[in-house]
Parts: structure tokens; C-alpha cells; sequence
């Protein structure tokens, strides 16, 4: 278990150090811990169902979308158990589609609705059902919003039609007639679900911009709307909430300005014992231990 652990650590002691970094240093650090993660990520042999490795693509995405909140270490440090291990080592295709899904949402965030586009759609050419995230765009959207609307809500719609319909009735079968279940569906959804309500209860007291905040708003309300779902598929809405993961990123590297220092920690404890709960009893974590490293040559 220790590479688990060993990334979880390096970004828990970045998230508590009370020791500022020399600014010449801090770039160097936080990359060189970017790339201990994407190695341990890309390098793993037989490890999690799904062995193919969009490493960087992975990483850099967590790495843009964590630089971009205020704690960029305890960002890393609410990615690093479920989405980096869980998800990232599990649903290698969809993981990476995820990684530049919050790349978009790091450029939403700043109000460029046309990058967030681009960087979506260039998820869902990896994992189809990141076209799901599009609709963001437009019910995010402060500035010119008819127009915005109506270009976003073609591109969805071509990006359904090119990527999606025509296994549409086939997903349908296999997630929502089939009445697929999700092992643990529920407790990922709830975790999404925590700091989803946080946001609407306190998110006027982050102080964010007009359009972030109605951002992640909306990301909240979608979040909570996959609960009664669950239900139905719990499969289906398992892979939907994935993308809703970010609110966890983003409200959890926050929780400073909603109470203090001791929430930093908390935040870094609480993550820590979701690490250690998954690996020591998840219906699958077997399929992660032992951590294996690639062998090169004969």
C-alpha cells in the first residue's frame, strides 16, 4: 500500500506545513509531486480492472484545476484517494476524460466558456459521457447568455449525435433496464453530496465572482440531483457523479475562509481515513494490492 500512501503524505505535508516555500522553490515541488503521482499512476502493473495509463493527461489536469484554488496542496490532497487512486487507476478512459473536464473547469471558473468547451469535448473523444458536462456552459453563464446558449447547446448537440446516440438505446439497456448496481455507488455519490450542500448553505461567504459562484452553484445542484437517481442505476449515476468529483476539490480547498485552520487539517484527516476505509475495505480494493510497478525488459 505504501505508493497510496506515499502520494497521499506528500501532498498532506504541502497541505500542513505551516513553512512557506521559497518562491524559487515552490514551482519545482509542486511538480516534482505531480510527477511522483503520475509515475506511481502510470507505471502500475495489473493494478485496478482497467491497466491502460493516460497518466499525464490525468495529472495535469488535477494539477491545473488544484493550482487554480486557493490551497492548491489540500486540492491535491481531496484528489489523491478517490479520483487519482480510485478512479484514475480503475476507469483509466474516463479518468482521463475527468482530467481534462477539470482543466474546462478551471477555465469556466475565469469566465472562458469556449475553452471550457474545447477542453470537454477533447474528454469526450476518451469517455463519451463527458458530453454530459457540456450543459454547464450555458446555465453557468453570466455574459451574453442567449448567445452563449444557443452555440453551446449545438455543440452539445452535435457532440451527441457524433458521440453518443448511436449507442444510446444500448446504454440504456445495459445501465437503466438492467438495473445495474453500483457497489459503493452510494457512499461516492454521498461524498459528492457533503460538500455540495456546504456550498449552498455557505458558498456567498467565499467570496467569489458573479459567474464561479453560479459555476459551482449549479455543479452543487447537479450534484444532489444524483441522489434519489441512485435508485434507479446506481451504475449510471455512479459514472455521472464522477464529474461532480470537483466539488469536493473545490469547496474542501476552501474550507479556511469557513472556519479556520483546524478545518485544513480536519479536511486532511478526513481524506485520509477515506484512503485507508477504500483500501482496507472496498468490495474491490483487492484489485489494487499489492501496488505492482511495470517491469522493463527481460
Amino acid at each position: 500500500m505504501w505508493p497510496y500512501w506515499l502520494m497521499f503524505s506528500l501532498a498532506a505535508v504541502g497541505a500542513c506545513s505551516p513553512f512557506d516555500l521559497p518562491r524559487s522553490l515552490r514551482a519545482s515541488v509542486w511538480f516534482s509531486v505531480i510527477g511522483v503521482c503520475a509515475l506511481l499512476v502510470g507505471l502500475r502493473d495489473e493494478i485496478g480492472p482497467d491497466w491502460s495509463a493516460y497518466a499525464v493527461l490525468v495529472m495535469a489536469g488535477v494539477s491545473v484545476f488544484a493550482k487554480s484554488q486557493p490551497l492548491p496542496w489540500l486540492a491535491l490532497v481531496v484528489s489523491i484517494p478517490y479520483f487519482i487512486i480510485a478512479v484514475a487507476m480503475g476507469y483509466t478512459r474516463q479518468g482521463a476524460a475527468l482530467g481534462l473536464v477539470l482543466i474546462g473547469l478551471a477555465a469556466l471558473a475565469r469566465g472562458k466558456t469556449l475553452h471550457f468547451v474545447v477542453w470537454v469535448v477533447a474528454g469526450a473523444l476518451f469517455h463519451k459521457s463527458a458530453v454530459l458536462v457540456l450543459p454547464i456552459a450555458i446555465v453557468a453563464g453570466t455574459k451574453r447568455r442567449i448567445w452563449t446558449a444557443t452555440w453551446v447547446a449545438v455543440t452539445t448537440g452535435l457532440g451527441a449525435l457524433l458521440l453518443v446516440l448511436d449507442e444510446s438505446e444500448q446504454l440504456w439497456a445495459n445501465y437503466v433496464e438492467a438495473e445495474m448496481q453500483s457497489e459503493g455507488g452510494i457512499i461516492r455519490v454521498a461524498m459528492n453530496t457533503v460538500p455540495a450542500v456546504l456550498f449552498l448553505l455557505f458558498g456567498r461567504r467565499l467570496g467569489l465572482e458573479t459567474g464561479e459562484r453560479r459555476l459551482w452553484w449549479w455543479m452543487s445542484v447537479f450534484a444532489l440531483a444524483c441522489v434519489p437517481l441512485i435508485a434507479v442505476s446506481s451504475t449510471a449515476v455512479d459514472r455521472v457523479a464522477l464529474y461532480f468529483i470537483p466539488v469536493q476539490v473545490f469547496l474542501f480547498s476552501r474550507v479556511r475562509a469557513l472556519g479556520g485552520e483546524w478545518l485544513v487539517w480536519g479536511t486532511v484527516g478526513y481524506y485520509g481515513a477515506v484512503l485507508w476505509v477504500w483500501l482496507n475495505y472496498a468490495a474491490h480494493s483487492y484489485l489494487w494490492i499489492p501496488y505492482n510497478l511495470m517491469k522493463f525488459g527481460a
